[in-house]
């Protein structure tokens, strides 16, 4: 039966679609399967530099390892305060080798913006680049949230041998992380562990938080700190849930 451009899809083709999307698996297994494949491909350009997919998927395991030494571990929330770098999905991937989940943590944000979000994610961590427009409001960040900073270079030269960023007091170079052996445990099985909280930009209203999991799948189950709608909703207290909508039989 075709259906026109703008005619929605009956629920029967949704769940059609549903049957057919393979099961979840863990986000690891992406990048590591990319690398098995189109190793010597470029998958990251930044500048005048790529990184093909072997060369990130090493990254993101010595960027594990050494988050794991530096005591980050399976369930802790770091937050990633980064533009349009390349060090972003090293982060990501970095974390999600672990388990661990990343906080989307918007450089442009206002201070007040940031330290609520690092407030209600818990995040101990946070991700950052040395450029000027981000670094000092972030330190302020530190100081006011008691979070440490992990710092990256905004020219991206860290991921490329080159020396890491100026660091202060508490503070970890992102490059001292990515001295560490790769050989360390990577991966989890577990594709229902959290992986992501993206917040919302409160444009509309109170700052919503949805929830990505670990496991990859066509539909993923939004879950939400804050009240945004999803196919599951885990509240926290005090905030205002937002009930979802009742789909029609």
């Amino acid at each position: 039966m075709q259906h026109a451009p703008d005619e929605p899809l009956p629920f029967s083709a949704l769940a059609e679609f549903q049957r057919s999307t393979p099961p979840p698996e863990p986000l690891p297994n992406l990048l590591g399967r990319a690398a098995e494949r189109w190793g010597d491909r470029p998958h990251l350009t930044y500048r005048d530099r790529s990184w093909t997919f072997r060369e990130t998927e090493l990254l993101a395991r010595r960027l594990s390892t050494g988050l794991q030494e530096l005591g980050v571990s399976a369930g802790d929330r770091v937050g990633v305060c980064l533009a349009n770098l390349p060090h972003y999905p090293l982060a990501c991937f970095g974390l999600w080798g672990i388990g661990a989940a990343g906080v989307g943590m918007n450089p442009l944000y206002s201070l007040r913006q940031l330290a609520q979000i690092a407030s209600d994610s818990g995040a101990q961590w946070v991700i950052v680049s040395d450029h000027p427009d981000s670094i000092g409001k972030v330190r302020e960040l530190a100081a006011q949230a008691n979070c440490r900073l992990i710092i990256c270079r905004a020219d991206g030269l860290d991921l490329a041998g080159g020396p890491g960023a100026a660091t202060e007091g508490g503070e970890v170079a992102l490059a001292e992380l990515l001295g560490a052996d790769p050989a360390g445990a990577w991966g989890v099985s577990d594709t229902e562990r959290l992986a992501m909280i993206q917040y919302t930009g409160g444009t509309t209203g109170p700052q919503r938080a949805p929830r990505f999991p670990t496991g990859t799948s066509g539909t993923p189950p939004i879950r939400s700190a804050t009240g945004c709608t999803g196919s599951a909703t885990d509240a926290k207290p005090g905030m205002r849930p937002r009930p979802s909508p009742t789909s029609p039989d």
